[in-house]
């Protein structure tokens, strides 16, 4: 007997793009109300779908120590010069007068 968890795949792909910071299973799994087995398995769905859809710019990777979306590699270099650089800030004007 096949186990089909294309809803619950769905449900934690919603919750990993609502999310700002990785999540760990305990924490998807109280987030979606799905035992922590059923969250493995749909996260383990989750990668392939993603893996092997040409059509997708995301995918689910494990960092920080939990789950978070983000873009493919063949993307990123398309996408760095824009959004690589977020700890690259200026100084206000007030800081550069200070200086």
């Amino acid at each position: 007997m096949e186990i089909r968890l294309e809803k619950e795949a769905a449900l934690l792909e919603t919750v990993l793009f609502l999310e700002s910071e990785p999540m760990d299973e305990a924490a998807l799994s109280r987030a979606s109300g799905l035992g922590i087995d059923v969250v493995e398995k749909a996260l383990e769905l989750l990668v392939e779908v993603y893996r092997d859809g040409p059509h997708h710019g995301l995918e689910p990777i494990r960092s920080g120590g939990g789950w978070s979306l983000a873009p493919k590699l063949e993307f990123w270099e398309a996408l760095k010069d824009r959004y690589g650089r977020k700890s690259d800030s200026r100084l206000s004007r007030a800081a550069l007068e200070t200086l």
